[in-house]
């Protein structure tokens, strides 16, 4: 009946007390369906495991795994089980709804900006620093598997790779036997893996570390930091290569930003942070420095959010050009008793917006709000030698600021 439920009438759509509605998406473990939770009237998240994989013993363990690993977590960055169950020998997990969509999809458009990268690259690292504590590992981190909501916030899913570790005196060992996946089996996803993965060693939470280092670098810079032709050199390249610096790649960055990276990519272990905690710290204390930096900005520069400075500027330009349209079509315009009575000439310039975001899709907004204006005074006839010439010199190459001001003057 899975798969063909839409089909199917409304009493065939209850699992247990979950009321299927419609599939979410698929993956190498199972299906996913948004749900009604029936007794509590919320909705959920139900995944199956894969039909070509039930009966697996294997895959079934590691399925159920993922419930009891997840559910023993409790952060507002890894996603929330409610319940598990079985349906026509499939087995199931109930899980929390995240409306929103995934980190790769974000990054299919391109790289982050800054702020937003370091973001959500410390909620990652404070999700990961408390699975870690609790002798977690998830070891298949990667863009896929980090939902972002629609208020921003990073959730962690999928724990179907998960290891778990004893934790010693503050120490954390890895265990030497693990009956899901065995001890020296090469998992995670291509390009995520650190190279102690590749090579099937011993791992920890610092495994984690590189595959939260790649996807950062990934955001910072729009392009994967292993990629290469064929997957076996993809996994040469981890083990053995260092990725393009991010300084090259970007000189806007801050180095400390550009180290905490560094550091995440260190090909052996004990070259990375010794706790996620202490990787956390450090990029929350890079996300609070951008912060401040833009707070010292004078506010006349301060970049803006794009739903709150776009619709302001365009009326604003806009109600300026219907004013003077109107003030020249009534052929006259109100000026002081002691003043000249009418105008006989009026001048308007139409200065050019500054993007100080460094956005390009800025710029061709605010070259779109200057010309606009300006090509409505255009069908004024008495204004359009003027606004020539100031277009002309928004366009010409900088000159001297006396230059400027004599160009200003003869206007």
């Amino acid at each position: 009946m899975l798969g063909q439920f839409v089909m199917a009438p409304e009493s065939e759509h209850l699992i247990g007390a979950y009321q299927l509605l419609e599939p979410l998406g698929s993956g190498g473990m199972g299906d996913v369906y948004r749900a009604r939770d029936t007794r509590l009237g919320r909705l959920v998240a139900i995944k199956f495991v894969a039909r070509d994989l039930a009966g697996n013993p294997v895959a079934e363990a590691r399925f159920e795994r993922e419930a009891r690993l997840a559910s023993s977590l409790n952060h507002p960055g890894i996603v929330t089980v409610f319940d598990v169950g079985r349906h026509e020998d499939r087995p199931y997990v109930v899980m929390e709804l995240i409306d929103g969509r995934a980190l790769s999809a974000e990054l299919n458009q391109g790289r982050l900006r800054t702020r937003d990268a370091v973001d959500i690259a410390t909620q990652i690292a404070d999700a990961l620093a408390a699975a870690h504590d609790a002798g977690i590992v998830h070891r298949d981190l990667k863009p896929q598997n980090i939902m972002l909501t629609e208020g921003r916030r990073a959730k962690i899913v999928d724990f179907g790779l998960s290891k778990t570790t004893a934790v010693h005196d503050g120490d954390t060992v890895t265990i030497s036997s693990d009956t899901v996946t065995g001890d020296h089996a090469m998992l995670g996803s291509l390009g995520y893996m650190a190279p102690e993965q590749v090579l099937s060693h011993d791992i920890d939470g610092r495994a984690d570390q590189f595959a939260l280092g790649v996807i950062l670098y990934e955001m910072l810079s729009g392009r994967r930091a292993f990629r290469r032709d064929t997957p076996f050199q993809t996994l040469s390249s981890i083990v053995d290569d260092d990725p393009v610096g991010l300084a090259q790649l970007r000189d806007d960055l801050p180095a400390q930003l550009v180290g905490i990276v560094r550091r995440c990519l260190a090909k052996q272990p004990a070259d990375r942070y010794a706790s996620t905690r202490d990787l956390a710290r450090d990029l929350r204390d890079v996300g609070e420095q951008l912060v401040a930096d833009t707070r010292t900005l004078p506010a006349r520069w301060r970049p803006t959010p794009r739903r709150a400075w776009r619709p302001l500027a365009a009326v604003s330009l806009l109600a300026i050009a219907g004013l003077a349209t109107a003030l020249w079509r009534g052929g006259r315009i109100a000026a002081p008793q002691d003043s000249l009575a009418e105008l006989k000439t009026l001048l308007i310039a139409v200065l050019p917006l500054a993007n100080v975001t460094r956005d390009a899709g800025d710029q061709v907004f605010a070259d779109g709000l200057t010309e606009t204006p300006a090509s409505s005074l255009t069908q004024l006839e008495r204004f359009q030698s003027r606004l020539r010439v100031v277009r002309r010199a928004r366009s010409a190459p900088n000159k001297s600021p006396a230059a400027r001001t004599r160009g200003r003057h003869s206007a």
